[in-house]
């Protein structure tokens, strides 16, 4: 289990940065992924 309290520390600024770039990357590839999907379904 991540300790969010201790990822906001003012120390570690980029970790947290570094998370959430992460995360964003992974959501548009999941979406991007979806929208080629349907689009071979539905051409």
């Amino acid at each position: 289990m991540i300790n969010i309290k201790r990822l906001i520390d003012l120390k570690q600024p980029h970790k947290v940065l570094v998370f959430f770039k992460k995360a964003r990357d992974i959501l548009f590839y999941v979406i991007d992924q979806s929208r080629s999907l349907q689009n071979c379904q539905f051409p």
